[in-house]
């Protein structure tokens, strides 16, 4: 049974002194115990919050109203899909790539989080892609929270999310709308932001 969710809670701070991970300048302190449910505390320095798109700041502004939806999964391995298409032109190819993060929840369903789109694109793309592949080369078997907003129903499109691991780390993605409805038909946990723990870095597991 899904205990009290502890808050992904904003804090804007002028310097990056915190710590810095593949999405650059995030700095994040982080407690989860599974028994008692997910405990997190998230720290955002300027730089960051600027590369969060207006969706996924719904997110942790939700966490600290209170209310967020969670679901308690296991890390899979990252995908890295490369295939050819039709081109725009004729005779022309298109190659596409799709890279993604698998997870499997309790009842064994798996789910896909894809990189999400940050705020001005370019090269925090890349990063936001890099960060997954981290998850799955770095993280995989471990558990984690996977989060949604409480107010995901005034979000277009796929929806974001946080991927929280016990052992302190974040990642942030999206799922895919159909595929997350199933996990947001129940009510939106509790949180508490007060809890403060240790900083961690995506790049540096078990730091």
């Amino acid at each position: 049974m899904l205990g009290p969710v502890t808050a992904l809670r904003c804090v804007a701070t002028n310097d990056g002194s915190s710590g810095v991970g593949p999405l650059g300048g995030i700095a994040m302190l982080l407690l989860l115990v599974p028994t008692l449910g997910l405990l997190a505390y998230v720290v955002f320095g300027l730089p960051a919050r600027r590369r969060l798109s207006a969706k996924h700041r719904v997110l942790p502004a939700d966490a600290a109203s209170g209310k967020v939806h969670a679901v308690r999964v296991r890390i899979g391995a990252a995908v890295w899909q490369r295939h050819s298409t039709r081109g725009d032109k004729p005779g022309a190819i298109a190659v596409m790539n799709n890279r993604r993060l698998e997870v499997r929840t309790d009842s064994s369903r798996s789910l896909r989080i894809h990189a999400m789109h940050p705020a001005g694109g370019g090269f925090a793309q890349n990063e936001t892609r890099l960060a997954l592949l981290l998850a799955g080369t770095q993280l995989s078997g471990q558990e984690a929270w996977l989060c949604w907003p409480s107010r995901w129903k005034l979000i277009e499109g796929s929806l974001p999310v946080a991927l929280v691991c016990d052992s302190g780390h974040i990642t942030w993605g999206e799922v895919e709308r159909d595929a997350s409805t199933r996990h947001l038909r129940t009510g939106p946990q509790s949180t508490t932001p007060d809890r403060v723990t240790r900083a961690a870095s995506p790049s540096c597991p078990g730091c």
